[in-house]
């Protein structure tokens, strides 16, 4: 994405934000929980209003603001998963939701790998000298 590529920026940011946290809403919707459907729905709002003001401040910085985006939504899918994991079912209207007794580890660890993802691009875009 070139600097000043405000429709891919968008886009990013809309990606991060739902595709991180629409299995939240779901669940929400599906164990009845409205915590579950409108917390995610705040979260992703404010870190999508959050980060399309950074980006509006500074979009040179366009890699930096995608990486904070990325840590504040894999914080809050590692902190919620860990909490409602008892109320995940174990499949829904016949179909498997992927729970099982070793599943939890292994998404911390999938999780924990893609907020290194998303610190490697903010240490990118700190690192980073116009030129080189």
């Amino acid at each position: 994405m070139r600097t000043g590529s405000r429709g891919g920026m968008i886009g990013s940011m809309v990606g991060i934000t739902v595709g991180g946290l629409s299995w939240i809403v779901l669940l929400g919707f599906v164990t009845g929980s409205p915590i579950a459907v409108i917390v995610p729905i705040v979260v992703g709002c404010v870190c999508w209003f959050v980060g399309m003001k950074l980006y509006m401040a500074r979009p040179e910085r366009w890699q930096g603001v995608i990486g904070l985006a990325t840590l504040w939504i894999i914080a809050f899918n590692l902190v919620f998963v860990n909490l409602m994991w008892k109320q995940i079912p174990d499949a829904v209207a016949g179909i498997t939701t992927g729970k099982s007794y070793l599943a939890l580890p292994f998404i911390n660890i999938l999780l924990l790998g893609l907020s290194m993802l998303g610190f490697g691009y903010g240490i990118k875009d700190i690192l980073h000298r116009d030129g080189n």
